[in-house]
């Protein structure tokens, strides 16, 4: 049985408590544990989307607004006060704030993401010392009539991966400015990787749909190496089978300075997903991003390479750039579709794409280098979810399901 939880936007406003270490001002004393009241902000906060950790989707629009997806993280600078206030240890916590999804929605996706789940019920994690809690709340989508249907696996699995991360980072937590040595922070990327195969292993028993999923992330010499493991899901056609490696450069994290950033190289092998050779195969991508203050740009370059695909699909190149800020996002893309084996003339396809995201919804622009076509230009009306033939009022939002008759999108 799914339990509905309203679909929360960019616009949605989240705030509650947590924890944090505090050193009195003027006279300094030994770092102590003292409540924080965490400060409403939006979902889509300005520092947040400019360094790319808000994740909202583009062309799905719920009430006109972007839908908060899975792996979403408010950001760095959320205003937070220690109780009492005059904490000498601010800055750091201010530079090394976040406020991420808990819950997500299996059953759900916006944009090719799970959809987050967080209301008035159902908390946020965020930042803390020396752990972090689920104790911010998202109170402005309780009045919405959009919903998403969270499965007793859903909640299951994210409580085991709560409560494993605030057991680690107890386990791990040291004093304020502090770094773990090689080998303490080897033992916690373990563990946490452990942990997220605990809890996606009990979700795959409650329903095999769910993958078996082993991230881990070890940092050595300046840089995050990541190798992740999905797979052993009975529908592999929307959850494949695949290994990730990444390598990841950031700078400025948690030093003091509002300017951040990342450099990453990623490549995916998929072995199996469900018959649709497409996507079956090897994808490479480079990038880098970072931001000041409210304003970020990202630049990728990605290659993929589908052995068993059709032809015409089998390669693929594609450069792209954006920029994010307060008020909307732009970016552009050029693809190339490479097939040696095509009639002469014809063994590459281009595009070009450009998008600007506004409050107002986004518009696109296309052109094909290829025909000599004039850009075609649409400004897409606001999507929201499909409407079904009447239902009972309250009705959970979700894919259909055997026997179940519950309406949604396709996967």
């Amino acid at each position: 049985m799914a339990v509905p939880v309203p679909v929360t936007v960019s616009t949605d406003f989240s705030f509650g408590g947590s924890l944090h270490f505090y050193v009195p001002i003027p006279v300094p004393a030994p770092p102590t544990m003292m409540p924080a009241v965490e400060i409403p902000i939006p979902q889509a906060w300005p520092v947040g989307v400019a360094l790319g950790s808000v994740k909202k989707t583009s062309s799905v629009l719920v009430n006109g607004r972007a839908a908060i997806q899975a792996g979403h993280d408010c950001g760095k600078i959320i205003p937070q006060i220690t109780i009492p206030p005059n904490n000498a240890l601010l800055p750091l916590h201010l530079v090394g704030s976040s406020r991420e999804i808990i819950v997500k929605c299996f059953s759900v996706r916006m944009d090719k993401l799970q959809t987050a789940c967080t209301t008035i019920w159902l908390p946020m994690l965020s930042c803390g010392n020396p752990v972090s809690v689920p104790l911010t709340f998202t109170p402005t989508n309780v009045m919405r009539g959009v919903f998403v249907g969270a499965s007793a696996a859903d909640f299951v699995g994210a409580i085991i991966q709560t409560l494993a991360r605030m057991a680690i980072e107890r386990l791990f937590s040291v004093g304020p400015g502090w770094k773990l040595p090689f080998v303490r922070e080897f033992q916690k990327s373990v563990l946490g990787a452990l942990a997220g195969g605990l809890a996606s292993g009990v979700q795959h028993l409650m329903d095999p749909r769910y993958p078996i999923a082993v991230d881990i992330k070890i940092k050595a010499a300046g840089l995050e190496f990541g190798l992740g493991v999905s797979c052993g899901s009975s529908d592999t056609k929307n959850n494949p089978s695949q290994v990730t490696a990444s390598v990841t450069k950031k700078w400025n994290p948690g030093k003091g300075e509002v300017a951040g950033g990342k450099a990453s190289a990623s490549a995916t092998y998929t072995w199996d997903a469900g018959g649709d050779k497409a996507k079956e195969g090897v994808q490479t991508e480079i990038g880098v991003q970072g931001g000041v203050g409210a304003i970020g740009g990202k630049a990728s370059a990605s290659a993929e390479y589908h052995p068993d695909a059709p032809e015409g699909q089998r390669s693929k190149a594609s450069v792209g750039v954006g920029v994010n800020t307060a008020a909307g996002s732009a970016s552009g893309t050029a693809t190339a579709e490479i097939e040696p084996n095509a009639p002469a003339g014809k063994q590459v396809k281009g595009t070009v794409s450009g998008k600007v995201d506004t409050p107002s919804g986004p518009a696109t622009a296309t052109s094909d280098p290829a025909t000599g076509s004039l850009p075609s230009s649409t400004a897409a009306a606001p999507q929201s979810p499909p409407t079904p033939p009447p239902t009972p009022k309250g009705a959970v939002w979700q894919p259909p399901q055997s026997g179940a008759g519950v309406w949604g999108p396709a996967l």
